[in-house]
């Protein structure tokens, strides 16, 4: 209603598919999350704080619930309400961040950051269950100068579907829908899609550490890069496209007390709408936690990201980017094998 009857431009194709898979997955995600917060069996000022607080959550649904009464009718809470599993983490820390390979550059910024994660059901046991039964949910913040803003970067992947490959349960032909957003002084990167691969893990009873991979291909059907040279008069600077790509991931577990992460990621998006050319962008980062009772954490992690835009009738513009962080980590509950 806004594009076509609100705005003075004409509404475009990639505002509809934007809106289409981004609000998917980001109101599944917080349609569960209203959910967790909601208690049919609840009453008085109880019942009264959980209606507002799911209402704040997931507007829609807060509205609906009281104009067909459910707000205050008194019933049992359905039982997928509740997820098999829910963990939560948040990292507080020093984040040093460089627009090249070297972080001992002059220009380098010195920046404090809140990461916050959110693991929603078993993340291989509810993968075959019905869509966004398990997600991960990933966010930082992080001090700004005037030009940038503070959430910096938002990834959301939800389950479609998943199916064992072999007879020892340890691999998972498995499907997601994913929603990501990254900004900072070298990339803004944004892309609605999916992802799809192979899941192997080694985790059985009784084993001291545990290992898991997974290797996935991703399509993006929308995707946008901010631009070098492209910009129009109701102030786009971005590129569109239609991302293709994959990503790698590895860990070692030791339940409760330490874990280590590396993954990789590779997208090729040529510019359907923009400047002619396409881009490519290369991610690689590292990660080492520690952890005191399974709850109280620190670790460090370093990542690099890669730019390379090719334009057909402009020059060629290749960026890089490194980046460390240091931080101390609170999980809820007991953090174990997520």
């Amino acid at each position: 209603m806004w594009e076509l009857f609100g705005e003075v431009w004409a509404p475009s194709p990639n505002d509809l598919a934007n809106t289409t898979l981004g609000g998917i997955t980001l109101g599944e995600m917080l349609f569960r999350f209203s959910s967790l917060t909601l208690k049919n069996e609840a009453t008085g000022s109880n019942r009264i704080v959980r209606e507002v607080g799911a209402g704040l959550i997931n507007p829609v649904r807060g509205f609906n619930r009281l104009i067909r009464g459910e707000a205050g009718r008194i019933s049992e809470t359905p039982p997928d309400w509740r997820p098999t599993r829910i963990q939560a983490s948040m990292d507080v820390g020093y984040r040093r961040f460089s627009t090249s390979a070297s972080l001992g550059d002059e220009g380098a910024l010195d920046q404090s950051f809140v990461q916050f994660s959110v693991f929603y059901g078993d993340q291989l046991g509810d993968l075959g269950k019905e869509p966004f039964s398990a997600f991960q949910v990933f966010g930082t913040l992080a001090s700004h100068s005037s030009n940038e803003k503070p959430l910096q970067e938002l990834r959301v992947r939800g389950n479609l579907a998943a199916k064992p490959v072999g007879s020892d349960g340890n691999k998972l032909l498995a499907g997601f829908m994913t929603y990501e957003y990254l900004q900072n002084p070298v990339v803004d990167f944004g892309a609605q899609g999916f992802q799809g691969g192979l899941l192997v893990t080694s985790s059985k009873p009784g084993r001291s550490m545990q290992l898991y991979g997974e290797a996935m291909a991703r399509v993006n059907p929308i995707a946008a890069i901010r631009s070098d040279y492209f910009v129009t008069a109701e102030g786009r600077d971005y590129d569109y496209g239609i991302g293709l790509g994959g990503r790698v991931e590895g860990r070692a577990l030791w339940p409760g007390k330490a874990t280590v992460r590396i993954n990789g990621g590779y997208i090729w998006l040529p510019v359907v709408s923009g400047f002619p050319g396409n881009h490519q962008l290369w991610t690689l980062s590292t990660e080492a936690r520690g952890y005191y009772r399974g709850k109280y954490g620190a670790g460090l992690l370093y990542q690099r990201i890669w730019k390379n835009s090719n334009y057909t009738f402009n020059p060629d513009v290749n960026q890089d980017m490194s980046e460390v962080r240091v931080f101390l980590s609170l999980t809820i509950p007991r953090w174990e094998e997520q």
